[in-house]
């Protein structure tokens, strides 16, 4: 994969990854993935999964979440589930983003598990 474009002002506050055929993409989030930034960040996961037939969405490296990056994501898998695409969460999970998860019930949630379902069966295929 090579790196395409990095967005915002900091250059490494978003990342896009795209792979050489072009149909996967990878979304590596570096900020906070709060209220402060829910629009801009489903800016960026509606443009890629307009792009992709895959998409990856990293996270590894933030450390602050709320539950508007939950509604995000329950969101884009809504829509990429509608657009017969594939996303899911790639990585290992950071605690932070596992206790946010848990304290606000979003563990239960089908979707949630399964863009972690997905992500886990696609690291161990890798391996």
């Amino acid at each position: 994969m090579v790196k395409m474009w990095s967005y915002f002002e900091k250059m490494d506050t978003i990342q896009l990854t795209i792979d050489e055929n072009k149909t996967e993409g990878t979304v590596e989030f570096r900020e906070e993935l709060t209220i402060r930034n829910v629009a801009e960040n489903a800016a960026v996961l509606r443009n890629a999964l307009t792009r992709f037939q895959c998409l990856k969405i990293r996270h590894s490296e933030v450390s602050l979440f709320d539950i508007s990056y939950i509604q995000l994501l329950l969101s884009s898998e809504k829509m990429a589930r509608q657009a017969k695409k594939k996303i899911y969460l790639d990585g290992p999970q950071s605690e932070s983003f596992q206790i946010l998860l848990k304290n606000s019930g979003c563990m239960a949630v089908p979707a949630i598990r399964k863009l972690l379902r997905i992500g886990e069966e696609e690291r161990k295929s890798d391996e």
